[in-house]
């Protein structure tokens, strides 16, 4: 048999390994469960790991949590942010809070914020959810209960955001979210409303 002799200190630094492994999952990127694990081909022509900058995007539609529809058709001429978010994904929670400032300086510019929710909830839940989390944001929330727009752009992690151009193409994709990431998001968007 072999035996393992651990000191105090051993222990101190599993412990240490073991926070900053989950504070880093939190941080950046979560998986999402749905598709865990597939490599197969998304529906906009993307592929899971391609970087879709500079390529068009598909258009779709999608049910808001107020009923409406919305469709991407209807937004060429505006400078859209797509963020996949999750009422369980700590970095998701962090990047509404960030975003909501963000669409109110830029939204009378033509700036619109569609978030989309990958857990397949109804409208009900996902208010609930924000307001368990003390979430208040004015910009779209869109349903995905059958997970078709969020398969255009992972299968993988979440959160996702995507900036698309008043031309329709994507400008900016990044998976995960971290503070640093708000001024980033801000230069684009400004950029884009030039």
């Amino acid at each position: 048999m072999l035996y393992l002799r651990l000191s105090t200190g051993d222990f101190m630094r599993i412990g240490i390994f073991l926070v900053l492994l989950i504070l880093a999952s939190a941080t950046f990127a979560v998986p999402l469960h749905a598709d865990a694990g597939k490599n197969e081909e998304r529906s906009a022509g993307f592929v899971v790991g391609e970087n879709p900058v500079g390529q068009p995007l598909v258009d779709f539609e999608g049910v808001a949590v107020d009923g409406r529809v919305v469709s991407t058709e209807e937004m060429r001429g505006k400078v859209l942010l797509i963020s996949l978010w999750g009422i369980n994904c700590g970095s998701c929670i962090d990047e509404m809070k960030v975003l909501e400032p963000i669409y109110q300086e830029f939204r009378d510019r033509g700036f619109e914020i569609w978030a989309v929710n990958t857990e397949q909830m109804g409208s009900e839940e996902i208010r609930l959810g924000l307001e368990e989390k003390k979430i208040s944001v004015s910009y779209v929330l869109l349903m995905d209960e059958g997970l078709t727009i969020t398969r255009i752009f992972t299968s993988w992690f979440i959160p996702v955001t995507v900036i698309v151009d008043r031309k329709g193409t994507v400008q900016y994709y990044k998976i995960g979210f971290k503070s640093s990431d708000e001024e980033k998001i801000r230069g684009v968007v400004g950029e884009l409303l030039k």
